[in-house]
Parts: C-alpha cells; sequence; structure tokens
C-alpha cells in the first residue's frame, strides 16, 4: 500500500513539474515575442488617413502620426504634442508645443510643421472629403508665435474644437517640401511611436503592413519591437490563424466569430459598449417612392412613420437574437456619449397603437421594400424577426440585399424607402451625430442626411449647441435636440454594437468605446 502510494505522489509531483514547465514554456514565448500581429477584415487603405476616414485606417495611422492631443480609453482630452493650451477669448486658441519631439527623419517637430498640416486640412484637402467626414477645421488665421507656440482664430465659436484636432496628424513640412506629398505617402514619416510601415500586397490588394518601434520615441516606448497588421477578407480564415496562434488579435470581430470563441481555451473575448448606434433611416421626402406602391410617400407623414416604429420589437429582437453582442438602443446616441438623454422612454412595441395611428393618418396599407447589404446568418435572422409584424398592420415588405457598394451609393443619393445605417460618436461628443445626421442638408451641415428630413427647430437648437461653451447648456441643447429627433421617427435606433475583440490570452489589453486599436497601449 506504501509503494503504491508513494507511487501516486511521485506522478503526481511529475505531472506538476510538467505543467509548471509547459506554463514556463507559454510565459517565456509570450515574454519573448517582439512582432504583435493584429489580425482584420480587409479595408481601404492610406497613409493619408483624410481619402478613407474610417476608424481602422486611423487606427493604423496613429501608429506613426501623432496629434495635438488624443483621447484616452475613457474618452478623456490628453495633451500629446501640445503640453497644454489656452482659451483667451471663445474664438482663439493658443497651442504650447513639446519641445522634446522629433520626426522619424531626426527632424524637430516645430510650430511650423503644426501650420503646415492644420493649412491642409483647413485649405487643400478634396472638397468631397470634406463634406462627406466633416474634418475642415475651418479656421480664421492661425499664425506661429514662436518655434513652439500657436495662435489659432476660429471663424466662430467652436466648444468641440480640439475633439476636430484627434484625427489631424502632424506631418513634417521641411521633409514633405523636399521629397513631395507622393514620396511622402510612399515613405511616410511622422513622430509616433512606430516607424518605416512595410506594406505588402497580394493582387493588388494590401495583405499585411508591418511597422518597427520608434527607439527614439519622446514618449513611453511600447513593449512590441514591432507590429504587424494582417488584412484579409475571410475572417474565417483569420479565426483559424487566431486559433493557430499565427495572429494575436483578431480585430473589430463580427458576431458570428466572436459567438464562435465561446469554447476556445486560448483565446480571450473582450467586449465593451461602443459609441456606434445602428438605425434605420427612413426616406420622408413627399413625392413618389419607387420602392413603395404608394403614388405618395405614407413615410412623408410623421404618424406613419411612428406607426412603422411602433410594430416594431426591437428590444426583444436584439436581446434574443443579437445577444451579449449588442445592447438595445433607444435613441442615436449611445449610453457612452457626452449628451446621451436618458429621460428618454424605451420604444414600447405596440400593435394597436400602430393600428390605430395608421389609421387616423387614412392609411390602410402598402408595400415596402427594404434595403440592405449582403447579410449574414446572424443578421437576416435579426432582420426576419425585426420586421415579423409588420404585415399585422398592413405593411407588406421585402428585404432586398444588395452589395455595400450599391448600398452606399443609394444611401447617398436618397434614392431608398428605408435603409440601415451606422454612424459612430467616436470623439464621444454628440454634436457629430447631430450636426450630421439630423440637421437638415446644407453646404455646412447634414451631411449624412439624406432623406429628406427638416425641422427647423431642429436645426436652430444644433446650431446653438455648437457654439455654446458652457458644457452643461450644450449638454440641455443635445438632449433637447435627441428629444425631437424620437418624436419625428426619421432615424428609428436599433442597438448599440458592443466593441468585440478576440486575443491569445497572455496579452494585457483593455477594449476601447472608440474601436481604435493601438498596440502601443497593449503589453505582454
Amino acid at each position: 500500500m506504501k509503494t503504491k502510494f508513494k507511487d501516486f505522489i511521485f506522478l503526481k509531483k511529475c505531472f506538476l513539474f510538467f505543467f509548471i514547465f509547459l506554463l514556463f514554456l507559454f510565459l517565456s514565448f509570450a515574454t519573448d515575442k517582439d512582432t504583435l500581429v493584429i489580425g482584420s477584415t480587409s479595408f481601404n487603405f492610406s497613409f493619408d488617413q483624410y481619402k478613407y476616414n474610417h476608424v481602422k485606417v486611423l487606427s493604423i495611422n496613429q501608429h506613426i502620426f501623432e496629434s495635438l492631443i488624443y483621447l484616452d480609453e475613457i474618452g478623456a482630452i490628453k495633451p500629446l504634442l501640445a503640453q497644454r493650451w489656452i482659451n483667451p477669448d471663445i474664438n482663439t486658441w493658443i497651442f504650447y508645443l513639446r519641445k522634446d519631439v522629433f520626426f522619424h527623419d531626426g527632424s524637430r517637430f516645430t510650430a511650423d510643421d503644426v501650420i503646415f498640416s492644420f493649412k491642409r486640412v483647413n485649405y487643400a484637402t478634396d472638397p468631397s472629403i470634406i463634406d462627406k467626414y466633416n474634418i475642415s477645421l475651418e479656421l480664421k488665421t492661425i499664425e506661429k508665435i514662436d518655434d513652439f507656440t500657436v495662435k489659432i482664430v476660429t471663424n466662430y465659436p467652436n466648444p468641440t474644437f480640439l475633439l476636430k484636432l484627434r484625427n489631424c496628424a502632424i506631418f513634417p513640412a521641411s521633409y514633405i517640401e523636399k521629397v513631395g506629398f507622393t514620396r511622402f505617402l510612399e515613405s511616410p514619416v511622422g513622430t509616433g511611436p512606430y516607424m518605416n510601415p512595410i506594406i505588402v500586397k497580394e493582387n493588388e490588394k494590401i495583405s499585411s503592413i508591418t511597422m518597427k518601434r520608434n527607439e527614439k520615441y519622446w514618449g513611453k516606448k511600447p513593449d512590441f519591437k514591432s507590429v504587424k497588421f494582417v488584412l484579409l477578407d475571410d475572417e474565417d480564415t483569420l479565426f483559424k490563424q487566431l486559433i493557430d496562434q499565427q495572429i494575436d488579435i483578431l480585430g473589430w470581430t463580427s458576431f458570428n466569430i466572436f459567438n464562435k470563441a465561446s469554447n476556445t481555451k486560448t483565446i480571450q473575448r473582450y467586449a465593451t459598449t461602443g459609441l456606434r448606434t445602428n438605425f434605420l433611416m427612413i426616406n420622408c421626402k413627399k413625392e413618389k417612392n419607387q420602392y413603395i406602391d404608394l403614388p405618395v410617400n405614407p413615410f412623408s407623414d410623421t404618424k406613419v412613420r411612428f406607426a412603422f416604429y411602433k410594430a416594431l420589437n426591437i428590444k426583444k429582437s436584439v436581446e434574443t437574437i443579437l445577444s451579449s453582442s449588442a445592447s438595445y438602443a433607444n435613441q442615436i446616441i449611445s449610453p457612452s456619449v457626452i449628451g446621451y438623454n436618458n429621460s428618454l422612454p424605451d420604444n414600447n412595441y405596440d400593435l394597436a397603437l400602430a393600428k390605430t395611428i395608421l389609421k387616423e393618418a387614412n392609411i390602410r396599407s402598402f408595400s415596402v421594400k427594404i434595403h440592405t447589404s449582403i447579410l449574414d446568418e446572424l443578421m437576416r435572422k435579426f432582420y426576419q424577426d425585426l420586421f415579423e409584424n409588420l404585415n399585422s398592420i398592413g405593411i407588406t415588405f421585402e428585404v432586398k440585399e444588395i452589395p455595400n457598394k450599391e448600398l452606399v451609393t443609394i444611401k447617398n443619393n436618397g434614392s431608398f424607402a428605408i435603409v440601415p445605417f451606422s454612424l459612430s460618436c467616436g470623439n464621444s461628443d454628440a454634436l457629430f451625430i447631430l450636426s450630421t445626421l439630423l440637421h437638415s442638408k446644407d453646404e455646412s451641415w447634414g451631411s449624412y442626411n439624406n432623406t429628406g428630413f427638416i425641422n427647423t427647430e431642429l436645426d436652430k437648437i444644433i446650431e446653438e449647441a455648437a457654439s455654446t461653451f458652457d458644457e452643461q447648456k450644450r449638454i440641455e441643447l443635445y438632449k433637447k435636440a435627441i428629444q425631437i429627433a424620437y418624436n419625428d421617427a426619421v432615424f428609428i435606433p436599433l442597438y448599440h454594437p458592443n466593441v468585440l475583440m478576440l486575443a491569445q490570452k497572455w496579452l494585457k489589453l483593455k477594449v476601447r468605446s472608440d474601436e481604435r486599436i493601438y498596440a502601443f497601449e497593449i503589453t505582454k
């Protein structure tokens, strides 16, 4: 008996030592790994981030280029290339720059680079890009006080001016003047923690972007000596590479892939409430709509739009189909965004009320075609569930899936009846969505409002908010605008998608609500 007991103890010790040995090997691998590999589905990319103003493009570029300020993981404004700033009056901003910063080519960062970079965004950027992404700084003057001080005067009071600066990369003026902008984009130079990017293409599409650590970086050095972004069309292939440890992080993960990872032992799932809202956009122009079988568009009547809204059991569809991947939205602003209206009620599903409202609007029945992009199985199931009760109030519907490029075209042209749309307040402030979506469309406002929706009272509130420096007063104006949007029911909120990420368990990271992924924030 004693011999068997000793054998058991011996085997137990052997197993323990073996486990410790494997753990040591695993930790050694994690500690010694010099390159962080981040996978993503493919996207259009340029080192001129104003060409494709998208969260993935911005994420990669901000490894190389820096701005005067940055937003931390909770959306607070922090100094970056600017050490501090003051407002002598509501139109004037004076920035005091860091004196210990050098570009990757060894040249010193000065006020000249700020002026060069800001003038490009203010004046020389393609007008179609400014209209689409609302990035123009709209400066009246910008001047150099000395090598490390810049004075800016805006055209009008702009309380969210600092937030606009977040995506305004500072380029090296002397380097670009020497080599030209085309050459600069081929060999970009910035002040950021990573440098010397190498792009690999397959079949004329970018398959990877690799950059090395800036060993002379003015700030804290990143843990990883290099970072590699792997871009593939097929997310399932990326997921397999994650399982096989060929990549370390699968960023911007879809609902389907995120759910697939629930039973994996080596992969950690990360989810956090994002700043994005997915909603339905309803065309409310009065004239005949080609996708509705009535001589006049019934959705030009607020009552009909609200009846449609009441016939959607949105909360049930989100909670049963999308589950932990998203949260129900009762407004177009995420709870994490400044200006969220917490007094707004949920849209209580009510078929009887929907029928009554349609009767009051003298609408018996009609059919409508709803356009979406090509859906995966989960989202197809979601929309089927969402619209299942429309027939019972006399609205016959067809969900027409089309390629995303076509969907973007009909959205931009306003040639649709109902389409899904998604917007993010990436800077954590509601003004972006209010000014680009809710405001009526003109040269300066409403760049995403292709619905024909006009509410002059709402326009005045948004314009007042845009020039109000008192934050509490501005927030109250935001809330008032969101209440009006809720009542008008042109933009029907559906859900706030969670920001989803999959990563190897040995990594230490936090998922940002603004969807950005920065290698310099990730440690071993």
